[in-house]
């Protein structure tokens, strides 16, 4: 997916104070605020849009992963699982030829198809839904903000904590 970019007012004042504190300290604040926004409010939106089919095993496979990729956290919400293997398929559809897949027999003698026997079938493919590229883009701007709220709410009590740490004597 193509990276978006957005602007937040007072970015980079928080980012200021995001870099005094100690490396570590800043890593785990930034993943726990990125981890609890894309929890909070992109994991619903996909599983809202998520179609429903008959087990509804690929809306229970909506989840949340947080990583590092190069020093720069990521937060993905991801599709699928063993159960539901078959998301991209639903998101993107299948290939389309020009004349569609032809499906042949294998081991019996014949496909039986609205009541006729075949040895090959013209099946024409699957339309893609773009259900999880629709509601990611609508999620971008309210994970942002919230992820910002998040970040100008823990911030004070994570200075305060490391001013009780620093004032405290060392036994």
């Amino acid at each position: 997916m193509a990276e978006m970019e957005k602007s937040v007012e007072g970015l980079s004042e928080l980012l200021a104070q995001l870099d005094t504190l100690p490396v570590k300290l800043e890593r785990n604040v930034v993943r726990w605020a990125l981890r609890k926004a894309a929890r909070d409010v992109a994991l619903p939106a996909v599983q809202q849009a998520v179609p429903v089919g008959r087990t509804g095993e690929l809306r229970k496979s909506v989840r949340v992963r947080v990583r590092s990729d190069r020093g720069l956290p990521q937060a993905m919400v991801t599709i699928g699982n063993k159960k539901a293997w078959y998301g991209h398929i639903v998101e993107r559809g299948t290939f389309k030829k020009p004349h569609g897949y032809m499906i042949r027999v294998k081991r019996a003698n014949a496909l039986f198809l609205s009541g006729i026997f075949r040895k090959e079938v013209r099946h024409p493919g699957i339309k893609g839904k773009f259900f999880f590229k629709r509601s990611v883009e609508r999620s971008v701007a309210p994970v942002t903000n919230y992820f910002v709220e998040l970040l100008r709410a823990r911030l004070p009590r994570e200075f305060k904590k490391l001013a009780k740490q620093i004032s405290s004597p060392i036994n």
